[in-house]
């Protein structure tokens, strides 16, 4: 799981959970350009709750 969620003007959080593979990356970093739009000098919150390979 890859969620990228908007908190105000400048600042993303992100939470990251179990697998990732190709397909999934690819679906994360258009949600995340997406969201990131417009943001200039913002901040990213990551949690990495579970991680594998």
């Amino acid at each position: 799981m890859f969620k990228v969620i908007r908190k105000g003007m400048n600042r993303l959080d992100i939470e990251m959970s179990g697998k990732l593979n190709a397909e999934d990356m690819i679906i994360a970093l258009d949600e995340l350009v997406s969201r990131s739009e417009n943001i200039e000098n913002g901040k990213m919150l990551y949690d990495v709750i579970d991680f594998r390979n």
